[in-house]
């Protein structure tokens, strides 16, 4: 009997500090979390509010400063934000945001239509593919190859893959082809260009 209390003290003597280390660590984390929320709160209020201006200055900059496009309510399955208008001539133009997987958690994209599903603009919002490699699809060169083209987009004879970084360069096309799907569907629905 003698054998097994001594046994049972020496596991309790290693059992509980570490139990207590453990909740004291856990109540430190959990302390920080409480601490830092209002911080990482208004951080992400920011970077959204910077987005927004970025979306705001770009729509300005494509079809004039009198531009009126209305954010859509109704969903559309994958896509963040949908805003459509009428241009100076009566046809439907548009502008799309969607998030999708890249090689790393993914890009949050912006894709501006003319009237017809002309892309005018293209622009990554969020990021957080590979810096230096996949973070290149960010790249303002690379993005106004897309600029001009419409329909269903092929890498090839119209935009290239990036070398080195094929996933986050599908990804982008993915994200301009699902926006461009967005636009032909609201076209056909307001009635604009065929």
């Amino acid at each position: 009997m003698q054998a097994k209390n001594s046994t049972f003290v020496y596991i309790l003597k290693i059992f509980l500090p570490l139990l207590l280390i453990c909740a004291v660590v856990a109540g430190v984390i959990s302390g920080i979390s409480v601490l830092t929320k209002s911080a990482r709160e208004a951080n992400d209020l920011k970077i959204e509010q910077k987005k927004e201006q970025q979306k705001l200055d770009a729509i300005a900059e494509i079809y004039g400063a009198d531009a009126k496009l209305t954010k859509l309510r109704e969903a559309f399955d994958g896509i963040d934000e949908v805003r459509v208008g009428k241009d100076k001539n009566g046809g439907t133009i548009a502008t799309v945001t969607l998030t999708v997987k890249g090689y790393s958690n993914g890009l949050q994209v912006f894709v501006a239509f003319a009237d017809g599903g002309e892309v005018r603009r293209v622009m990554v919002l969020a990021s957080n593919e590979t810096n230096g490699i996949g973070s290149k699809v960010s790249n303002a060169e690379y993005l106004k190859g897309y600029e001009g083209l419409s329909g269903d987009i092929t890498f090839g004879g119209q935009i290239d893959k990036i070398a080195g970084a094929s996933v986050s360069s599908k990804a982008l096309l993915g994200a301009v082809n699902a926006a461009s799907d967005v636009y032909e569907s609201l076209n056909r629905s307001t009635g604009g260009a065929e």
